[in-house]
């Protein structure tokens, strides 16, 4: 039942990367959705090609955090980029455990976080705007830090964590598929009071 309800959120996730085509975050909604197939395949497929698999969500992990980078910011960031990729290819390497996996896709998950959280703070402060937006995509990278550490720690509440981020996932899921990054409705005009 619940592996039911998780192929079903994956193929939700297909559509807001249909919706965000063309905006600013459209890459990163397509890698979210071609992580959610491959996921549902591993489910389905169970123990047949579970490495490639996993192997293939964690490769295309690695470039959500480069999805939302503009060009400048990609040209600064480029030999981190690298450094993480170096370092990730040797963990796979070294370890074949789910746990190191799962860390893995963690780190670049609150890689994600970050952008978010520093695109948040930099349209509230300079432009004076609360984006809606921005606010489900940062809860949207806490649903699955959350679990992902759970699923790292192997704890049990991981399982009944996880049961609760598939319904809250469905549910961005669904606003991401109804409203676009660019709809003005999202944009809150905040009021600050001048010091003197």
């Amino acid at each position: 039942m619940l592996t039911f309800f998780a192929i079903v959120l994956n193929i939700i996730w297909i559509f807001p990367a249909i919706r965000q085509k063309n905006t600013r975050y459209g890459r990163y909604f397509l890698l979210l959705a071609v992580i959610g197939v491959l996921t549902t395949l591993f489910w389905l497929l169970h123990l047949h090609i579970v490495k490639i698999i996993n192997y293939s969500v964690i490769i295309l992990s690695i470039f959500l955090p480069i999805s939302l980078l503009t060009k400048e910011e990609f040209k600064h960031w480029k030999y981190f980029y690298i450094l993480v990729l170096c370092f990730i290819f040797l963990l796979l390497y070294s370890s074949h455990r789910i746990e190191v996996e799962a860390l893995i896709i963690l780190c670049l998950h609150f890689m994600v976080l970050t952008v978010f959280l520093k695109q948040f703070i930099w349209v509230t402060v300079t432009e004076r705007l609360f984006d809606v937006f921005i606010i489900f995509l940062i809860a949207y990278e806490l649903l699955i830090l959350i679990r992902l550490f759970y699923a790292a720690n192997g704890s049990i509440m991981g399982l009944y964590y996880y049961m609760v981020s598939i319904l809250c996932e469905t549910f961005i899921g669904l606003f991401f598929t109804i409203f676009r990054e660019n709809n003005p409705k999202l944009h809150i005009r905040l009021k600050f009071r001048e010091l003197a």
